[in-house]
């Protein structure tokens, strides 16, 4: 790490790094790893919102409810995901049914439900909604 003879013919050169040479290499490199990195993330977030079909996901919640409750799930509005700066779910107007027994009247009705936890704090291990 200190300084450098190079000999070519009849020459003799020396060189000498400046201070904080190898510092800015080392930056230089870092620079580039976490600018690949940023650019993958980006590039799977967007990859994601045009590969995902909510449509099928849609049905698949509503089985899914179905079989786990007994109860009917209707999803009458659109499906939408988020990845940044939330991960999250968005449903227009959606109805759970009553269990059998317990009357006609929804259990429960929403004109929109938003699901939503924060990217950022699950790299360190927290949740925040």
């Amino acid at each position: 790490m200190g300084t450098k003879v190079i000999y070519y013919q009849s020459c003799t050169v020396v060189f000498t790094p400046k201070k904080g040479f190898y510092m800015k290499k080392l930056l230089k490199i870092l620079g580039v790893i976490v600018g690949v990195f940023v650019l993958f993330f980006i590039a799977a977030i967007v990859a994601a919102t045009i590969f995902i079909d909510t449509k099928e996901y849609q049905q698949k919640i509503v089985t899914a409810v179905k079989e786990e409750t007994g109860r009917e799930l209707v999803i009458n509005g659109d499906m939408s995901l988020s990845f940044f700066p939330w991960i999250g779910m968005s449903m227009g107007e959606t109805i759970l049914g009553n269990a059998p027994g317990f009357g006609e009247k929804p259990f429960a009705s929403f004109e929109q439900v938003d699901l939503k936890i924060k990217l950022l704090p699950l790299f360190i291990r927290s949740v925040e909604m």
